[in-house]
């Protein structure tokens, strides 16, 4: 886990904002899909699911992925 939040105020856009966000970095996307389909943790996944009823996953590019096209 890189960084947890509770939502303080919305700066910019006209979305829902989020109560909670947890910002997570795995290695790549093979890694979150092998963390999404590792039976060891399997059980934890209802519970994030159930535990709200607007429950979404965003995947990003890091930052240096990203310097190619910024230039």
């Amino acid at each position: 886990m890189i960084a947890p939040g509770k939502f303080r105020e919305s700066a910019a856009g006209t979305i829902e904002p989020r109560t909670v966000l947890i910002l997570v970095e795995r290695d790549s996307k093979e890694a979150f899909d092998c963390y999404c389909n590792d039976p060891a943790v399997a059980d934890l996944h209802p519970h994030r699911i159930n535990g709200t009823s607007n429950y979404i996953w965003h995947l990003f590019d890091k930052l240096e992925d990203l310097r190619p096209i910024l230039k």
